[in-house]
């Protein structure tokens, strides 16, 4: 090699640095490869901390210097009694106290953000509310968008303070026990609010819909065991809790997407406008609420219904064409019926029954016979059914009259807690009203004797079916295994209570 072409090692140096790769640099990257560790950004380490508990997030500080940095500067602060078991004298709410008056302070020095803060404590001393209403007041203050307030002390409830109620670049709050006050002439404005879970609150009068209106952009509403204070006489400074009451002719919410009621009261009238007063609504549950005895739902936009029903709902109609899944739990079958304009596609729908021997749910033919036509205008979605039974049956319902050809059950999901004597009573019942293509259990497990009586009543006196088979579950592979002859059943019966499910085909 001649001296002119010797290589220059700070020429070569300086052509790295100009591609934008220092040496230095390099040599860093490569040391970093060798032991292991993958440098994430500090953004990314957030991101993937702010899916974590306040204890999960901290768990993450001891994988290195980079993460425990992030951990310590996180937008996203979670404060939760559980994680602070007292100690000594020192109770539960003065650990917890402590360490969040120490994290704002530090927040606060470094001029940094807060993007949400989390706050769970189920029970604290009444003189710990004024350091609670403080470290909200300092989120908002530190710019703080979302907030999760989860107070459940037994004999004192948490007033939401006013600041909180005119925060405008307030974008989700989840509260749960708190009281919401707005004073004589105090309002709410959450101009930029789109989601708002309010369970176990307990309003000063009634001024939900006041609350509502505030939130223009709403597009996630859960309201679950609210109240709101009366006064009973103006003498008496002597108050009552009522149930809320929910209206949808005093509001309206153009850009709502999901819609979850429980255990508030609501009337019938509230289902006939969804279209006009909700018209991006997508998703809506309601859950054991009370005041309505009827369903009458036409929506353009619902894809997914959820009703869970205690008492008893005499009639169900909707007319949803962008329907997705249907979901129902209750003790009471409703006369159900679906508009031809739903069968745009196939869709799912997921019941589940339960019976307890009360005078609404008794078992009888006119019950199977029931349930059998409930099935039948759910027969162009794809049906889960789970039928739990715990009540004795002298019937044998062998001749169930009402329709002439059973619908198609894709999984039927059963718990009987019935004697065995009755369990091969309401087999009869189950299979003269529908016809599945799969049986499971509850827990993945059957009692062998229940199996028995499944098995003779599947291979001995259905003259519909061509092949019935079982599948049992491996849990060291964690799949089902192939199909078996059912007959595999009778020759002995699965050991230690193994996951099992049987395949049908009808004819």
């Amino acid at each position: 090699m001649k001296k002119s072409d010797k290589i220059n090692p700070s020429a070569t140096q300086t052509t790295i640095q100009f591609l934008g790769f220092p040496m230095a640099k390099r040599k860093r990257k490569r040391k970093r490869i060798e032991s292991g560790e993958i440098v994430l950004p500090e953004a990314i380490i957030h991101h993937i901390q702010s899916f974590m508990t306040g204890k999960e997030a901290a768990q993450t500080s001891v994988l290195s210097k980079h993460w425990y940095s992030a951990w310590s500067t996180r937008p996203n602060l979670d404060f939760d009694n559980r994680d602070f078991p007292s100690r000594g004298s020192k109770k539960c709410d003065d650990r917890l106290k402590d360490f969040a008056k120490k994290t704002i302070q530090r927040y606060e020095e470094l001029n940094l953000t807060i993007e949400s803060i989390g706050l769970r404590v189920d029970w604290w001393q009444k003189r710990r509310l004024s350091h609670f209403n403080e470290l909200v007041l300092n989120a908002i203050q530190m710019g703080s968008t979302d907030l999760k307030l989860h107070l459940m002390d037994p004999t004192t409830f948490f007033s939401l303070p006013k600041e909180l109620l005119g925060s405008e670049n307030l974008v989700r709050l989840s509260a749960i026990g708190c009281t919401i006050d707005l004073g004589v002439n105090g309002k709410v404005s959450w101009s930029k609010l789109k989601s708002l879970s309010l369970q176990r609150v307990y309003f000063e009068g009634d001024v939900i819909c006041d609350i509502i209106l505030s939130c223009p952009l709403i597009e996630e509403l859960l309201l679950s065991d609210c109240f709101f204070k009366v006064h009973v006489s103006n003498n008496v400074p002597i108050r009552r809790s009522r149930m809320l009451i929910l209206n949808a002719n005093l509001f309206e919410l153009r850009k709502l997407k999901c819609l979850s009621l429980k255990k508030v009261k609501i009337d019938t009238s509230f289902f006939c406008d969804l279209s006009s007063k909700f018209p991006c609504l997508k998703d809506l549950t309601v859950d054991d609420c009370s005041g309505y005895k009827a369903v009458q739902i036409s929506s353009p936009s619902l894809e997914r219904i959820s009703f869970v029903v205690q008492k008893k709902m005499l009639k169900a109609s909707f007319e949803v064409p962008c329907i997705r899944k249907f979901t129902f739990t209750g003790l009471v079958l409703p006369r159900l019926s679906f508009g031809t304009s739903s069968f745009v596609w196939k869709w799912e729908s997921d019941i589940s029954i339960t019976c307890s021997g009360n005078s609404h749910d008794r078992l009888t033919r006119s019950w199977f016979v029931k349930l059998k036509k409930f099935l039948v205008n759910l027969s162009p979605s794809r049906i889960s059914l789970t039928f739990s039974v715990n009540i004795n049956c002298q019937d044998s319902f062998r001749y169930i009259q009402g329709l002439a050809k059973p619908p198609i059950v894709d999984n039927l999901r059963v718990l009987i807690g019935a004697r065995s004597l009755d369990s091969c009573a309401l087999l009869n019942g189950l299979f003269l009203s529908c016809r599945p293509k799969l049986i499971s259990f509850t827990g993945g497990k059957a009692d062998n004797d229940f199996l028995k009586l499944l098995c003779e009543r599947l291979l001995g006196h259905l003259r519909d079916i061509k092949k019935a088979n079982v599948e049992f579950y491996d849990e060291n592979l964690s799949e089902w295994g192939l199909p078996l002859p059912l007959k595999t059943l009778l020759d002995g019966y699965p050991e230690n209570k193994q996951s099992i499910r049987l395949k049908l085909i009808w004819g």
